[in-house]
Order: C-alpha cells, then structure tokens, then sequence
C-alpha cells in the first residue's frame, strides 16, 4: 500500500541572510564574554542553515502544504500538472578566473488558470513523470511537459 502523502525538498526553510545576522550577533556576544547568549546565536545560526523546506502533497485530500510553518492549502479541481526545467546559477569570480554554477532541477507545477503552485521538486525525469502521473490517476488531470511542449497525458487518459 502506498503512502497518500508524497514528499520532497523545496529549498531552505529560512532566508540565508537570517543566519548570517546571526552570525554578525555572535561576534560581539563572544567578544564580551558571554557565552550563554554566544552559544544561543550559534546554536540558532546552525539550526537555520540546517532546516529544509519540505514540500508535502496529500493525494486524499488534494491539497499542499509548503515548509514548516505554513498550513496546508487546497488545490483547485479543474488544473493540470506541468513539468517544468528550471536552472538557477551564479557566476564566481576569484582574481584572473571566473567560473559559472548553474543547478537545473525539475520543478512540478500545478496550473489552474492563471494560477501556478509549485507542489514537487524532481532530481531526474522518471521521478517527475512517476510522481505527476500518480496525481494524473488519483486526480484526474492531465501531465504537461513544458521542457518538450507536450502532453504526458491528457486529461480523463
């Protein structure tokens, strides 16, 4: 039997600059002396940069819920699961060389209308079109690979 809620990570839970104000803060408490509230802000600073964001969907219920500290959210009948390539990068510098980081992952979006809520981060393809068909079954909606612009599945396949 299959679990009815289907995970995976969406990023950091936390802003990346919260742990380096954190870490601004702890300069001055170490320098003082105090060292409980040093160790408080270390502890918080490491904590930050440690929790992920974990995108949940339940099957049953239809609905999302984004990271820890938000509720779950329902998701409107009528919509379509598209599988979306999405490539973030970044270009570094040191000196006389520069080299350029670019992370492409698979993003699964849930459209209805003019609406888009991303619901899935996939590594590879087969996970991605495993997963938006398993919706496509228990919702009934179609697959739409945006990357090749066609259809995976229509809608009621």
């Amino acid at each position: 039997m299959k679990s009815n809620i289907i995970t995976s990570k969406g990023g950091s839970q936390f802003h990346p600059m919260i742990a380096v104000i954190l870490f601004l803060c702890c300069v001055p408490a170490f320098g003082s002396g105090q060292y409980v509230i040093f160790g408080v802000l270390v502890l918080l600073m490491i904590l930050t940069l440690w929790m992920d964001k974990t995108i949940k969907i339940n099957l049953d219920s239809r609905q999302y819920k984004e990271g820890l500290f938000s509720s779950w959210d329902a998701l409107s009948l009528g919509g379509y699961v598209s599988i979306f390539s999405e490539t973030s990068g970044q270009k570094m510098k040191a000196r006389s060389q520069s080299t350029n980081v670019k992370i492409t992952e698979l993003r699964l979006n849930y459209i209805q209308g003019k609406h888009k809520k991303h619901i899935y981060t996939a590594k590879t393809m087969e996970d991605a079109i495993a997963v938006s068909t398993r919706l496509a079954d228990v919702w009934d909606v179609g697959v739409y690979d945006a990357k090749s612009k066609e259809w995976i599945r229509q809608k009621g396949a």
